[in-house]
């Protein structure tokens, strides 16, 4: 069973997701009997699920359940690894139900779309069936519990969160807030204080829940959502001056991401934040906060990273972290690398990864190189790209050599899955494996002295994929003119730069002076596509 499921996963990971799900339907009905066939209904809900298809999901994981449970008289029969089995199954089935409760039917998530269906169904039917998911859930939740060990209290403590999490969307707040608050006495975590306060309020039993929240900020003082909470409740008694300091610091902490244990509250510190929210953002990082040295200023940094402004704001940002690391040495370089390696494990953003890996990539970060070899295969996103390849060559590591290697071999042999795939998203992922195969080839730059490096350079001339990215970077590199002469030969074609090789020579603009023939050569051939463009229409007008 086991190697002919990896055979089938292998089909579905290749993009063919259809023949995939089609082989593995074939298994079941073939396999009735087999010992391990809720491995089979385990793997057709997982694919199932990722297609988008999250009903018929909990239908597969619900009948892989229904199999093990029919070869016992009870749950907690099962051989070990089969208890772990219908556990983890409990679980993913549960989690599926109770987010198809929260989004609605109709509502799909593939990839990374959310899809929408329009249905024919009344207000009525669809909360229904609302809560028919969540049920499914509590069911599946409670299923887990009752057959996890009891010295496993850190995962019960975390399936009773999700569980409570379903008993609030079902309003029925006292079963919620007696798993909130039990939480909160085994283990201590403010977040289960909140969470009771919450439901507290939704039960319109506000004294109960303002003597939650006292508790709560007495345990944590910088929990930012029971602030705003409070700022609600001193509202509604008129006390405006309460209000007012609540919502203040609500506004403060909600902004300040945990991971800035430097950055207290104060007025200093809310001038810069209300500052930072504002329209002269860029102003306060070059007057206040670049000319700071302090731990507190490279917070505040980091911070402006984490919340991706995007533009001038994020790029100064970065920039001025990675000049501070490559200024510093010790204790102080440890402390900026390890904020732009949060920003990295801990991001709300692609972007935030981009400019992280980049400003840890100036800095010669010996622990970069891992982080970025994991990221390399994923950066094919079209529109978000986190250009690793570029980090790496930024780096300087001669392990990245291989990877960039890989990449680039694999687009010109045309192996890449992408092309034989089903799946919808096929046409995003195949541009951006392009962008990808390109950018490595630019990233190869920095290692032109290395020979291994050049001649994968030399070989990617004799494809179309990678022939005007490696020729622009044996031009600048070598300034050997016979590569000047061959991209010469390709704009000639009525072609010009793409943008990236564009960009390239244009950042390489004084390393070499066939950067600036190229560019001429580049404006050139776009006024001539210009003129032809504009010929055309009056044509077409006349």
């Amino acid at each position: 069973m086991k190697e002919t499921l990896d055979e089938i996963n292998e089909v579905f990971q290749s993009g063919r997701h259809k023949e995939a799900v089609a082989s593995i339907v074939a298994l079941i009905e073939e396999s009735s009997t087999d010992s391990s066939l809720h491995m089979a209904y385990d793997s057709l809900g997982k694919y199932l699920n990722f297609m988008g298809q999250h009903t018929e999901a909990v239908q597969a994981w619900e009948d892989g359940l229904k199999f093990l449970e029919s070869t016992v008289e009870r749950v907690h029969e099962l051989d070990d690894h089969k208890l772990i089995d219908w556990i983890n199954i409990s679980l993913q089935t549960a989690r599926l139900a109770y987010r198809q409760g929260i989004d609605g039917p109709g509502v799909s998530h593939k990839q990374n779309q959310v899809c929408y269906t329009v249905l024919k169904m009344t207000d009525t039917e669809q909360e229904e069936w609302k809560t028919e998911q969540f049920q499914r859930a509590i069911k599946h939740f409670n299923g887990a519990l009752e057959n996890i060990p009891a010295n496993n209290k850190e995962i019960k403590q975390n399936i009773q969160l999700s569980l409570a999490r379903v008993l609030f969307a079902l309003k029925r707040y006292d079963e919620a807030v007696k798993i909130y608050e039990d939480g909160f006495s085994n283990d201590g975590d403010p977040q289960w204080l909140y969470n009771a306060a919450e439901c507290l309020w939704q039960q319109d039993k506000k004294e109960l829940a303002y003597t939650r929240l006292l508790q709560l900020i007495g345990t944590e003082p910088t929990f930012a959502t029971a602030y705003k909470m409070l700022a609600t409740y001193f509202t509604e008694k008129n006390d405006t001056t309460s209000a007012a300091e609540s919502t203040c610091k609500y506004k403060f902490y909600s902004w300040v991401p945990s991971f800035c244990h430097h950055i207290e509250y104060n007025p200093e510190n809310i001038s810069t934040v209300e500052q930072l929210n504002s329209d002269q953002a860029l102003e306060c990082i070059n007057a206040r906060l670049a000319n700071d040295e302090s731990k507190r200023a490279t917070e505040f940094l980091a911070a402006i990273c984490y919340h991706h402004y995007h533009g001038p704001v994020e790029n100064k940002a970065f920039e001025e972290l990675e000049r501070r690391g490559n200024a510093s040495e010790g204790a102080e370089r440890d402390f900026i690398g390890s904020k732009l390696m949060h920003l990295i494990r801990n991001h709300q953003s692609v972007c935030t990864v981009k400019g992280a890996a980049d400003a840890l990539a100036g800095m010669k970060h010996e622990d970069l190189f891992d982080i970025l070899e994991r990221l390399l295969p994923q950066d094919v996103n079209t529109f978000f790209p986190m250009h690793i390849p570029t980090a790496l060559g930024k780096l300087g590591d001669l392990r990245a050599i291989p990877l960039l290697e890989k990449i680039i071999k694999n687009s010109i042999g045309k192996d890449s899955d992408v092309y034989e795939s089903d799946s919808s998203d096929g046409l995003f992922s195949s541009c951006g494996k392009d962008r990808l195969t390109v950018e490595s080839c630019l990233a190869l730059a920095p290692f032109i002295d290395n020979e291994t490096a050049k001649q994968i350079l030399l070989d990617g001339i004799n494809y179309p994929q990678t022939r005007e990215a490696c020729l622009a970077v044996l031009c600048i590199s070598t300034e050997e003119n016979q590569f000047f002469e061959k991209l010469e030969e390709i704009l000639k074609q009525h072609k010009t730069l793409s943008y990236m090789v564009q960009t390239y020579v244009m950042n390489n603009a004084e390393k070499s002076h066939y950067a600036e023939k190229l560019l001429a050569l580049n404006k050139e051939f776009c006024n001539k596509k210009t003129e032809l463009t504009n010929d055309d229409d009056n044509e077409i007008d006349e």
